[in-house]
């Protein structure tokens, strides 16, 4: 079986958002001379940092020997994890935690770009890993054709 990838970016509402406000803003700084020139590097900033969160893709990978993943195009090289270390591997339904990398005391290390469904993996270690996904029967596809028998799905 060959490697399945699932490809998760955040959602372009945020950024139509996100890009509007800054032209409003920029537009005030611009045209209200009692403003410091400090306020339209500020609104540059937000404006390069939309980008480049923009770029960012969360890419699982799910083949017959480990679960892996990684923030394209910043991160070169996947996390891993063989089945061996896998403890136990949850589709689970998790309560709003943010978008993007996060920590969480229940979930562990938190990746995600939307909705509220995930791979959850707990680790030999204790350490655990929650992965976003989209597309919940084709990732749970994914898993049971590279033998990944023992799947919890907790997804009402």
């Amino acid at each position: 079986m060959r490697t399945y990838q699932h490809t998760q970016k955040f959602s372009w509402i945020w950024f139509a958002f996100g890009y509007a406000l800054v032209a409003l803003v920029g537009y005030a700084a611009l045209n209200n001379q009692t403003e410091s020139p400090i306020s339209l590097w500020i609104v540059i900033g937000v404006a390069i940092l939309l980008f480049i969160i923009q770029r960012a893709r969360l890419i699982l990978y799910i083949d017959k020997d480990s679960i892996g993943y990684r923030w394209a195009p910043y991160q070169k090289n996947r996390v891993t994890f063989s089945k061996n270390q896998m403890e136990s591997l949850t589709i689970t339904r998790y309560p709003f935690i943010g978008y993007g990398y996060r920590v969480s005391a229940k979930y562990g290390t938190v990746n995600n770009t939307r909705g509220a469904i995930g791979v959850w993996i707990k680790l030999q270690t204790g350490d655990s890993y929650l992965l976003g996904v989209s597309d919940v029967k084709e990732v749970v596809g994914a898993l049971k054709d590279n033998g990944y028998e023992k799947i919890e799905i907790r997804t009402d």
